[in-house]
């Protein structure tokens, strides 16, 4: 945060409100599968900012993303079928 900011930086800092939007406008709609795509393309851009970022240090931002990826869609999806 204390490094000069470019334009790569304020890109990856602009896509966390816009990631915060895309969950809302995705569940005010009732789209789970656009909300889980939302949370499933923003864990995939944390990984690649973490590799971007920090080099071969990214990968210690792995297993915690898939981790918390995996566990958000298995509570989505079980309470779908429960649901249903």
């Amino acid at each position: 945060m204390l490094s000069p900011w470019g334009s790569t930086k304020i890109f990856f800092a602009a896509l966390v409100p816009l990631f915060f939007v895309s969950v809302g406008v995705a569940f005010w709609r009732r789209s789970v599968v656009l909300g889980l795509a939302a949370v499933n393309v923003a864990s995939m851009i944390k990984i690649g900012w973490g590799f971007y970022f920090t080099g071969t240090s990214g990968w210690t931002v792995v297993a915690p993303a898939v981790l918390g990826l995996a566990a958000i869609n298995c509570v989505v999806l079980v309470a779908l079928t429960w649901r249903h």
